[in-house]
C-alpha cells in the first residue's frame, strides 16, 4: 500500500495529502482523512483498548496503510460508491474501467493463493458467501482497531464493521458475514445452502517411509510460530515452536490420513490438513469447511554462520522514534536473536520470525506472506559499533 501511495503521486503529479483529501471530499467524507492533523477530527477519534486497558493515540507512519480516520457513516458513502460501480448520487467518482481493473483476478490459477482470488486492493473470493455471486472484500488492522468491509456485487449489498480493541479481530469478520447472510435471506430471499452431510471417515494406515515425504520444518511469517512434523507409527507427530518458558515445544498430537484425502487429528476434527507442491514450494495447508489457509512452507535451514551466531542475544532500539508506541508507553523496543531447532529465530515485541542468513551481514524473513523477504541488516553504527536495522528500527546489542 505504501508503494501505491508513491504511484499515485507519480501518476497524478500531486502530493498524496492533496490527492487523497480531494477524493474523500468528493465522496462527502468530510472531515475524514489519512492524516491526523485536523483538531476537529482528532476530537472525535475513538479510544483504543488492549485487554480493557486504554491505549494512547497512535498513528501509522505510512499514511496510505491503515491510517484513515473516518466514521462508519463515512465508510457507508464509500460502500455505496462501490456498490454503484463507481458512482454516488449520480456523480461519477471512479471510472467503471478503473473499478473493473481493481476487481479483476491478478493471479488466476496460482496455487499459492490457497483458494483466495486477489484483485487490486480487494480479495475476490469468500467461500462462506460464494452462493451470493461475485463479491469483494478487505479487512484492516492496526494496533487496536480491526475492521472488515465486504460487498456482494449482484445483490447490491455491503457491510462495514469496525472494533476498537485488540480482541475485536475475529468478531468483526463474524459480525460482517452474519449481517450479509441475514440480509441475503430477508432482503433478497436467498437462504444460505445447508452444508452437505459429511461421510463417515476411515483412517488410512501409511508406512513411515511414505510419511517421511512430509517430514520437516514448516515456517510462516505472520503467525509467530513454526511447525515440525516427524514420521512415527500411526502418522505424523506435530509440534510447534519456538519452545516456551518450559523449554519444550508444544505437542499438537498425531496427524493421520483419512479417507477424504486430508490429514486430521481425529475423524471428527473440523480442521483438515494437506501437504503439497505449489509454485516451487512444498506447503502445509489448513482446510476449515470451505476455506483454506497456507500454514507454512517447508524450509531446510543451513548452518548458522559464525557472524550471525555472534549476534545471538538481546538487542535494544537505538535512538527510537519518540512517537513509537512502545516509547509512548514507557517501553524501549527490543528484539532477540536465538538458535532454536536449527533455525535462527527473531522475536520482537509483537512477532516471532524465522530468519535465513543470506550473507554474513544480511538475513531475510522466511515465509510466503506479506513479511516474507523482509531483511535484517548488520551495519556499522555510531562509534564504529555494529547495529542491526530491521523494519525502520535500529538496534544495538544489549549489555551482557
Amino acid at each position: 500500500v505504501s508503494l501505491l501511495e508513491d504511484v499515485i503521486e507519480a501518476a497524478s503529479g500531486r502530493d498524496f495529502v492533496e490527492y487523497s483529501q480531494e477524493f474523500l471530499t468528493s465522496l462527502g467524507m468530510v472531515p475524514a482523512s489519512f492524516f491526523k492533523t485536523d483538531p476537529a477530527l482528532m476530537a472525535r477519534l475513538s479510544k483504543a483498548y488492549d485487554d480493557g486497558e486504554e491505549l494512547p493515540t497512535t498513528f501509522i507512519n505510512v499514511p496510505a496503510s491503515g491510517s484513515i480516520v473516518a466514521s462508519a457513516n463515512h465508510i457507508g458513502l464509500y460502500l455505496r460508491m462501490l456498490i454503484a460501480k463507481g458512482s454516488l448520487d449520480a456523480r461519477r467518482i471512479v471510472r467503471p474501467e478503473t473499478l473493473a481493473t481493481m476487481l479483476s483476478k491478478q493471479y488466476p490459477g496460482n496455487a499459492l493463493g490457497a483458494g483466495l482470488d486477489m484483485g487490486l486492493s480487494f480479495i475476490l473470493s469468500d467461500a462462506e458467501l460464494a452462493y451470493a455471486g461475485p463479491l469483494f472484500w478487505h479487512n484492516g488492522a492496526t494496533l487496536a482497531f480491526r475492521s472488515h468491509l465486504e460487498v456482494l456485487e449482484d445483490q447490491k449489498l455491503g457491510v462495514f464493521v469496525v472494533a476498537n480493541s485488540t480482541s475485536g479481530g475475529g468478531a468483526v469478520e463474524k459480525i460482517a458475514k452474519a449481517a450479509l447472510v441475514s440480509a441475503l435471506k430477508h432482503k433478497r430471499g436467498l437462504a444460505k445452502p445447508e452444508a452437505p452431510a459429511l461421510a463417515a471417515l476411515e483412517r488410512i494406515a501409511l508406512p513411515i517411509s511414505f510419511l517421511e515425504n512430509f517430514a520437516g520444518v514448516y515456517v510462516n511469517d505472520d503467525r509467530s510460530r513454526y511447525e515440525i512434523f516427524s514420521p512415527s507409527e500411526g502418522g505424523l507427530s506435530w509440534h510447534t515452536g519456538p519452545a516456551g518458558e518450559s523449554g519444550s515445544l508444544k505437542d499438537n498430537g498425531m496427524l493421520s490420513l483419512w479417507s477424504d484425502g486430508l490429514f486430521r487429528l481425529s475423524a471428527d476434527s473440523h480442521f483438515g490438513f494437506e501437504f503439497k507442491e505449489a509454485e516451487g514450494s512444498f506447503i502445509f495447508v489448513v482446510h476449515a469447511g470451505l476455506s483454506q489457509v497456507i500454514f507454512g512452507e517447508r524450509f531446510a535451514p543451513k548452518p548458522i554462520s559464525a557472524a550471525w551466531k555472534a549476534r545471538l542475544g538481546t538487542w535494544v532500539a537505538v535512538d527510537p522514534d519518540p512517537n513509537d508506541l512502545g516509547v509512548t508507553m514507557g517501553e524501549i523496543p527490543e528484539c532477540s536473536l536465538r538458535e532454536s531447532d536449527g533455525l535462527m529465530v527473531l522475536t520482537t515485541t509483537e512477532s516471532v520470525f524465522v530468519l535465513e542468513p543470506i550473507s554474513d551481514s544480511v538475513a531475510a524473513i522466511r515465509g510466503l506472506g506479506r513479511f516474507g523477504g523482509t531483511s535484517m541488516r548488520a551495519v556499522e553504527g555510531k562509534e564504529g559499533k555494529e547495529v542491526l536495522r530491521f523494519m525502520l528500527v535500529t538496534y544495538g546489542k544489549a549489555a551482557e
